[in-house]
């Protein structure tokens, strides 16, 4: 995965989320209380907004790390 995307992702979490992932790429939707499956899908859609690209839906149900979100989106972005 390359940095800009995965700085990407931590700065759309940090603006829905409204503070910075705690561990970074590690975080993980329990470390953070408000990451809720509604947040999630507002994180998904920020990102996609960022990027300009279409996600998988599958990432709307994905409970991994931001570092794994950053990974589906570079697959995503071919």
């Amino acid at each position: 995965m390359t940095a800009p995307l995965l700085d990407v992702v931590l700065a759309a979490f940090a603006d829905v989320m409204g503070e910075p992932a705690p561990n970074g790429g590690d975080t993980v939707p329990e470390d953070v209380e408000m990451w809720t499956s509604l947040t999630h899908v507002h994180l998904v859609y920020e990102i996609e907004s960022r990027l300009d690209i279409a996600l998988p839906e599958v990432l709307l149900v994905h409970r991994g790390s931001l570092a794994t979100v950053a990974e589906a989106v570079r697959a995503a972005a071919g």
